[in-house]
């Protein structure tokens, strides 16, 4: 059986696509792609005329047995339109059945939003937690803060058309926290914005976004008591409650401990 290669494509600049990942995608016998169309301008700017085959998050569950028969051929690589597949794209379903069956999964490394824009931030971290898109309604934003836990960063991805409204549902959750606004990386109109969110609000963005978020800055803006059920809701425990609400509010884990014993602290 042969092996299967997970091959970062560029998240923008074409010339950023590495020459192990040229020659292993011009000898693969299939490439699985999460669109056809897109991925066939990119790799004929390579010359490169393998079999492309679609690998989305419509057809993922489907594709087993197709990509089983081609590894019987020979090596396939998996590639998305952007970036590490997996990572916020398709792949992750078919890796897990492939490894079931006992093939090989060979992941080269490469490009990723997350840490492309991470490393241009200018932010000082020990840890950070990426968690997807950033949730529409300030209610499921709240829960994607509080599930970052003491991480001092968290990324988001973000479309331009919500950002604001995004920033805006920050600010009530967080108060003016620090963020990073990277947009369009490694494109033409590339552009990094620093600073508050009331720094960064109601300008307009347009591209694709990736949305740092400080959270050593942050200060959780709501009712402790609300804050507890919230936490408890997420079943946290009692030490991991009263470390992230030290951390995120004015209170020290003493002033918390004793919240939680119903003890009063103002």
């Amino acid at each position: 059986m042969g092996k299967v290669y997970i091959v970062p494509t560029p998240i923008g600049n074409i010339d950023d696509l590495s020459k192990r990942a040229i020659d292993i995608l011009s000898k693969v016998e299939s490439i699985y792609a999460e669109d056809t169309r897109h991925s066939k301008h990119f790799l004929d700017t390579y010359s490169i005329k393998n079999k492309l085959l679609s690998l989305h998050k419509f057809n993922e569950s489907e594709r087993e047995e197709k990509i089983l028969s081609d590894l019987v051929l020979g090596d396939i690589a998996i590639i998305s339109d952007a970036g590490t597949p997996t990572i916020s794209d398709p792949g992750q379903f078919i890796i897990k059945k492939l490894i079931e069956h006992d093939i090989e999964i060979v992941a080269l490394p490469g490009a990723t939003a997350i840490t492309t824009a991470l490393s241009s931030s200018g932010l000082i971290y020990k840890t950070f937690m990426f968690s997807g898109f950033a949730e529409k309604t300030k209610k499921k934003l709240e829960k994607q803060i509080i599930s970052a836990g003491e991480s001092d960063v968290l990324v988001l991805y973000e479309v331009s058309t919500r950002i604001n409204k995004t920033l805006q549902n920050l600010f009530e959750i967080i108060g003016n926290a620090e963020v990073v606004i990277s947009k369009e990386l490694t494109k033409k109109f590339e552009e990094i914005t620093r600073g508050n969110i009331s720094d960064v609000s109601n300008k307009t963005y347009k591209g694709e976004i990736v949305l740092l978020i400080n959270l050593k800055t942050a200060n959780l803006v709501q009712e402790i008591d609300k804050m507890i059920f919230d936490l408890k809701e997420e079943g946290m425990t009692d030490k991991s409650i009263a470390t992230f609400l030290s951390k995120h509010t004015n209170k020290t884990k003493n002033d918390i401990y004793n919240k939680l014993k119903n003890k009063p602290i103002f």
